[in-house]
């Protein structure tokens, strides 16, 4: 195992670009990014795999605890792509974002092997996930909960989620990664995608679902909403605390959750 160790890390160190290494580069717009920051280090305690502690912890959140017999390394050869291949299987098959993703779909027969690609080769996703099947317009109609938020950013298509206020009004804002957007709705018109942006905006009242195309309008610091022509805000009758703000989210349940599971 010692061995094993060694190799993986030399390998890794190795690989000139590889499409993780790219992948965190662009969505942190940072090429100082490097084998070292995305180095998984063995503690020996509990024998479990820990992503190593940077500034970075939150982008290596997907990489869940993994048992040591469950890593494996892989090379795609022909284009020039190099990926680890990490098996999502802890303790008795539970990882935490297998679990998680399988909750999130419903499926308790999704295999580990279709979320390894996630980690490995973000390009590919789409192709493999029930996302694609029904549709990115569709998807982002629903109500969303902040466990459904949670599990979409654990997988990079959200970048992050708040809560905003505007007049009388309280919404969610999302930030989807734009990259991940195009990849998958090339064949969307509805979806304005500014290309001197890197992320599109949604919006979603209490009162009700979301409304797409919502374009978000910024000022230069990208620090204020100044416009937004889409929503018809509904006037609350008293304004809630942020924490009775996220109870009201926390309850409700994505209709696309729902849908999925009962098909």
């Amino acid at each position: 195992m010692k061995y094993l160790v060694l190799s993986l890390f030399l390998t890794i160190k190795a690989f000139s670009t590889p499409i993780i290494i790219q992948y965190y580069q662009e969505i942190y717009n940072d090429t100082s990014i490097n084998h070292d920051i995305l180095t998984y280090k063995l503690y020996q305690k509990y024998n479990h795999w820990h992503a190593k502690e940077t500034k970075y912890q939150d982008a290596l959140s997907i990489v869940p605890y993994i048992k040591e017999d469950s890593i494996q390394l892989s090379q795609e050869m022909g284009d020039g792509r190099e990926t680890i291949d990490i098996k999502l299987w802890g303790e008795k098959g539970t990882a935490p974002l297998m679990v998680m993703t399988k909750n999130y779909f419903s499926d308790k027969h999704l295999q580990s092997s279709k979320i390894t690609f996630l980690v490995k080769e973000y390009k590919k996703w789409h192709k493999i996930t029930p996302l694609k099947e029904i549709g990115l317009e569709s998807f982002l109609q629903e109500t969303m909960s902040i466990k459904d938020l949670n599990v979409l950013k654990s997988i990079g298509i959200i970048i992050f989620y708040d809560i905003q206020q505007k007049g009388n009004s309280l919404f969610l804002r999302l930030a989807i990664n734009k990259k991940i957007i195009n990849k998958i709705c090339q064949h969307d018109t509805s979806l304005k995608v500014d290309n001197r942006e890197d992320y599109l905006y949604y919006c979603e009242s209490l009162q009700g679902k979301l409304k797409p195309p919502i374009h978000f309008i910024w000022n230069g610091q990208k620090q204020q909403l100044i416009e937004n022509k889409t929503v018809n805000s509904k006037t609350l009758s008293a304004q809630p605390s942020i924490e009775d703000l996220y109870e009201k989210i926390k309850t409700k349940r994505t209709i696309l959750l729902e849908r999925y599971h009962h098909e």
